[in-house]
């Protein structure tokens, strides 16, 4: 035939599952695919409902009972990934090698880190029309507050005074 296998239930793979080849997995609703470029490159597909519709991904954790199903990373259509952890987790952590989140964009608009409590509560953003990094909170009630050497040294109170912990030093004077 044409190299494919079709199951009617799941497949089990006692020492794991070799895939080689590319392509075959781009004209059908639902599907989902895996190949290899020939320079060694594993691809991943997540075929949409329809033909305006693209696929997403979810990465569940589960017990070995099937219980405790859980998502733990979706990536949407459009792009976004969200991380989802248990109570007092680390919902993204880089460990290793340079320790470096970086947020890049193209063309001009806003660029940053956005953290809401079911609405937008603080932000730090980059606008690269305007050149402006912004640092604070977005709701009424959010300040910004800035530590060093574990202390509290500066707070931004919501009317815009400004408190310092200790003595201003300008230029180390």
């Amino acid at each position: 035939g044409d190299g494919t296998a079709t199951f009617a239930s799941s497949v089990s793979a006692a020492t794991g599952l070799n895939i080689t080849g590319n392509g075959g997995f781009f004209n059908a609703a639902n599907k989902f695919g895996i190949d290899v470029t020939s320079d060694g490159v594993t691809r991943f597909y997540a075929n949409g409902s329809n033909a305006t519709t693209q696929g997403s991904f979810e990465f569940h954790t589960l017990a070995s009972n099937g219980s405790l199903d859980t998502v733990k990373l979706l990536i949407s259509p459009t792009g976004a990934a969200t991380f989802a952890s248990s109570v007092n987790a680390t919902g993204l952590q880089i460990t290793d090698g340079l320790p470096i989140v970086q947020i890049k964009g193209t063309g001009s608009g806003l660029f940053g880190i956005k953290i809401t409590d079911g609405s937008e509560v603080a932000s730090f953003t980059y606008n690269s029309a305007t050149g402006e990094n912004r640092i604070g909170g977005v709701q009424s009630y959010s300040f910004p507050t800035f530590y060093s050497g574990g202390f509290e040294r500066l707070r931004i109170a919501t009317s815009g005074e400004a408190s310092f912990a200790s003595s201003v030093s300008i230029n180390g004077a």
